[in-house]
């Protein structure tokens, strides 16, 4: 390995590193208004934006008609369960029934959250339809972005989330 022993160059080698530094903690600023993390007791949490999932997801993609405050919308939109399955919940194979001892929880920007058991979102148990949408009535959510999760089946609409920063995936086995 050469050092390079001009004056300045240590100087000058700091400057670019923090210059890429600053600018890569610039992009990573924009990150979560653009992202949304899935994390928790899964194989492989990941960011992910609107194109990945409209890409990556699409076989799964729906409009989704919902009402909401007396008015109906449609809204482009992957379930939530498409989201968990590809983090790969890390199920005990010597747990019975594992999976339904799991939690997804769904957080907000804002710190407004929302649980769903994982039961309830699984095609064999619950069947409940929870949706990640990224528009409104054809319109992108803009500050309300990237996603919001919708639950058209519930009463109530206590727990749609706006402005999703992140989902949880939770084994309550672990205590």
């Amino acid at each position: 390995m050469l050092l390079n022993t001009r004056p300045g160059a240590k100087r000058a080698a700091l400057s670019a590193f923090l210059a890429l530094w600053l600018a890569g903690g610039a992009a990573r600023a924009d990150a979560p208004a653009l992202t949304l993390r899935v994390t928790g007791t899964v194989a492989t949490p990941r960011l992910w934006g609107i194109h990945q999932m409209e890409t990556e997801l699409a076989s799964q993609v729906q409009t989704v008609h919902y009402t909401l405050h007396g008015r109906t919308h449609t809204a482009r939109a992957v379930p939530l369960l498409a989201l968990v399955s590809q983090a790969r919940p890390r199920f005990n194979p010597h747990i019975k029934n594992h999976q339904i001892q799991f939690v997804v929880e769904v957080l907000g920007r804002d710190g407004y959250a929302a649980d769903f058991s994982l039961a309830e979102l699984l095609p064999t148990l619950g069947r409940r339809a929870v949706w990640l949408a990224w528009d409104e009535d054809g319109k992108a959510l803009g500050a309300n972005g990237p996603a919001q999760a919708l639950s058209p089946d519930d009463a109530t609409p206590a727990r749609w989330v706006h402005s999703v920063a992140e989902v949880r995936v939770l084994d309550t086995a672990q205590g």
